[in-house]
């Protein structure tokens, strides 16, 4: 009895080695989930990219995604759908030292930021009488912005396993030190926060979390793809070697060591979990080198290092029998000829619903699979135009059911239903919606919401501005404006030299308006060479679909200037002091033209220090004036300092009121043109000016000439006249980068001052010039050397002149 009961259990146990056998065949094996986790490594992340071509070519499927800082960056690109070539592409093509420069391009900023721009050498917020800066020396407004274009299609997913593939990326929150795993939320948002470098980028605010990089504490993600349900993980990681004592030489340097530490203490024991590791040694090329030539090298690098892993793949891919299209397995059962369809799955979709695209597939769940069925619904989607990109499988569940899943890319035609502002505590939404020129009823357009951004976060309220849609209704969506607002008040120190009025500092001190929302008022003090104090404020509204707005101004100033005598030699110098406030109106159109009418009273009071006796007579010039000032200017050039192309255009009158006020009165006008063309290294700059004042008695109210930016060959104002024109023609040719010869040429035609003395009348004067430019970080340094007429009024003694002038020009 017993034999026989042994021999009975050991033919059941037979039996049921078979049939697990037969169970796990080739043609029934569950096909095992596949996560991928991408290591951080700045530039060094660009080596990640022949992981994925890898992957791509050898068609094998992945479930899950994760990475950290770039690895999180490339991780959400092939999420939505980017193949490893496309983001290969996208490396190469963008512009990555532009990228990481806050400020837009000169010519899409708003009129009053391009004449503000880049005149100061520090600059700082001001928060309860102290000063705060921006927590990092980038703001990354620009590569937000970029992120967003990429993943535009998906900017209405709020949940990030409703990605093509699903997503999480790694940050720190930096108030509490915890890692933090993005799961759902902005997607551009979330891939700016992985990537937020301490130091080097401002921290993203998260809800109550402040995120920075997530390489601190997770620098490759194995442990998150695992937790998201992967039963295998693939991980790519990259390093490079510690700098040695002698490497370490600046602060960057020790920077980005002390970071390496960190990052480099997690890396291993992740690492380990992983069941298929790719590493990269990245020897000589450092998180920061996202020159082009730099990127190629990590690519290839990076070539070397998947290629030394093909022949493990392939026996994944083998040993499950891996692929990315048609019919894939997560049963032991095969799949029966009256199986059902469980679920549908749609993922992608922006602005057109869900029940659209189902009654367009004519499939539902419930209903008995047929693959003719679906390929015939894919093909009606197709047929629409309204799909980048359409994406199917399906995925056996049991013997009796399967899921459809269907990936999209839109080509989106929105209508914007609704403009909300998310972020603001200082502006009000109307005055924010109203500087952002885009109104409900508009069709979505990514490059006129892109272009509206720039000119928003030029207004410099902000910090950063973002937005990301929200579905409302089939083709409509909610625009969301969110913003990080500036400090409302603002210091900026400046410093510039030349030869004319020697060192000169300046102080400014800008506030948002702490009473009147939107309210700009600007405080400038410059001292030392010379005394002024410009206080200008004014509302920038926007009515009318144009900017209109109110201003109120104070100017006082003290600055010396000198008298040359007929023979062209300084005879003496005066205080041009005065007082003057006004108030007007001003009007922009777009970002380069404005115009402006202003009422103001002056009150002058200068007193000569005359030198030797010479037959020019001066007085004693005490105003007081009442005019109407009015002035237009168009601002299209590319840079201020060293314009490449672009227009610029200045439109000036004065007009004294005689029966108001003492002594003098004028008319003054002037108009003056320069425009710039450029052939790859020379530039070309034509320029010209005429200038008019018709003074009745006698003011120091001419018009001037003579300098660097105006003529050459005299000295700096000495050109004093009643009427003149003149015309310029300037070369300049770039050495090396940000470095410039020129060669000028100018004429003074028909220069006259009948004020002066009676035998000073119109006559032509011409003068040239070479110089060098460099423009470095502090501002520019140029220096010039001309040749022109001693006398302005007695043309024929030549003379030397020399300019020299180094900082900003505020």
């Amino acid at each position: 009895m017993k034999k026989s009961n042994v021999f009975s259990r050991w033919i059941l146990l037979l039996f049921a080695i078979l049939f697990v056998t037969e169970s796990l065949s080739p043609q029934t094996t569950p096909r095992p989930k596949i996560g991928l986790a991408l290591s951080g490594g700045g530039a060094m992340g660009f080596a990640h990219i022949a992981t994925l071509k890898l992957l791509d070519s050898l068609d094998i499927p992945i479930d899950y995604i994760a990475g950290t800082s770039m690895g999180g960056i490339v991780a959400a690109l092939y999420a939505v759908g980017y193949s490893g070539k496309e983001i290969e592409n996208l490396a190469h093509e963008a512009d990555w030292s532009e990228m990481f420069i806050d400020a837009p391009a000169r010519q899409v900023l708003p009129y009053f930021q391009k004449q503000d721009a880049d005149k100061y050498q520090f600059e700082f917020g001001i928060r309860d009488f102290r000063p705060v800066d921006k927590g990092g020396a980038i703001s990354g407004q620009k590569i937000t912005l970029f992120m967003t274009r990429l993943v535009l299609p998906y900017l209405t997913v709020n949940d990030f396993d409703s990605l093509m593939i699903p997503f999480r990326c790694v940050a720190v929150d930096l108030t509490t030190g915890t890692e933090v795993i993005l799961d759902h939320g902005s997607l551009p948002i979330a891939m700016r926060a992985t990537m937020a470098v301490p130091s080097i980028f401002s921290p993203v605010d998260w809800g109550d979390s402040l995120l920075v990089d997530g390489g601190l504490l997770n620098n490759l993600p194995v442990s998150v793809v695992r937790e998201m349900g992967s039963d295998i993980v693939i991980a790519a990681m990259v390093r490079n070697p510690f700098k040695t004592k002698e490497e370490l030489r600046t602060t960057v340097d020790v920077l980005m060591q002390t970071f390496n530490i960190f990052r480099e203490n997690k890396l291993d024991f992740e690492s380990k979990e992983a069941d298929l590791l790719v590493i990269c040694q990245l020897e000589g090329l450092f998180p920061g080198d996202f020159g082009n030539a730099k990127i190629q090298k990590i690519m290839q690098a990076g070539e070397i290092a998947a290629n030394s892993k093909r022949d493990e793949l392939i026996a994944l891919k083998q040993k499950y029998n891996l692929s990315r299209s048609g019919v894939i397995s997560t049963s032991a059962t095969p799949m029966r000829e009256d199986c059902r369809i469980a679920r549908i799955n749609i993922k992608g979709n922006q602005v057109i619903p869900v029940t659209a695209i189902r009654s367009i597939l004519r499939i539902e769940e419930g209903d008995i699979y047929h693959p003719d069925t679906l390929a015939a619904g894919i093909a009606r989607l197709k047929a629409l135009g309204d799909y980048n990109l359409i994406r199917s499988a399906v995925e056996i569940l049991s013997a009796q059911s399967v899921e459809i899943k269907i990936d999209l890319i839109e080509e989106v035609h929105a209508i914007i239903q609704n403009i909300e502002v998310r972020g603001n505590n200082l502006l009000t939404d109307d005055f924010i919606i109203r500087s952002f020129g885009i109104i409900p009823g508009e069709i979505f357009s990514m490059n006129r919401v892109e272009s509206q951004i720039n000119y928003l976060y030029g207004l410099d309220y902000f910090k950063n501005v973002s937005f990301t849609t929200e579905p409302a209704g089939q083709n409509k969506v909610i625009l969301v404006l969110t913003v990080t607002e500036h400090t409302p008040q603002k210091l900026r120190i400046g410093v510039r030299y030349d030869n004319y009025h020697n060192l000169v500092g300046a102080l400014d001190f800008q506030t948002a308006g702490p009473f009147i929302r939107g309210l700009r008022l600007d405080a400038e003090w410059q001292f030392i060479g010379l005394s002024q104090f410009k206080l200008k404020t004014l509302y920038p509204s926007r009515r009318l679909n144009l900017p209109f707005y109110p201003f109120v101004h104070f100017n006082y100033k003290e600055i010396p200037t000198f008298i040359y005598s007929l023979t062209g030699n300084k005879i003496a110098s005066y205080i041009d002091r005065s007082a003057l406030f006004g108030f007007g109106f001003g009007l922009l159109y777009k970002n380069y033209w404005n115009i402006e009418s202003e009422l103001n009273y002056e009150a002058v009071n200068i007193r000569p220090d005359i030198g030797p006796d010479e037959p020019i007579k001066f007085y004693d010039w005490r105003d007081e004036v009442y005019k109407i000032q009015m002035a237009s200017n168009i601002d299209l050039l590319d840079n201020a300092f060293k314009p490449r192309k672009g227009t610029l255009i200045h439109l000036g009158y004065e007009q004294t009121f005689p029966q108001i006020g003492n002594h003098a009165n004028y008319t003054r006008f002037e108009f003056s043109a320069d425009v710039y063309h450029s052939i790859k290294r020379s530039t070309l700059r034509l320029s010209g000016y005429y200038g008019y004042a018709n003074m009745q008695g006698f003011t120091n109210r001419f018009v001037y000439q003579g300098g660097p930016e105006t003529f050459v060959g005299a000295e700096y104002d000495q050109l004093v006249g009643s009427e003149m024109t003149t015309l310029r023609c300037d070369y300049a040719f770039e050495i090396i980068n940000n470095l410039q010869v020129k060669a000028i040429a100018n004429a003074a035609i028909g220069f006259r001052n009948k004020f002066l003395a009676p035998d000073i009348r119109a006559q032509n004067l011409f003068g040239y010039g070479v110089g060098l430019k460099y423009v470095s970080p502090v501002g520019p340094f140029d220096l010039v050397a001309s040749r022109g007429d001693k006398s302005v009024y007695r043309p024929g003694e030549k003379r030397v002149v020399v300019y020299f002038r180094a900082g900003f020009m505020f």
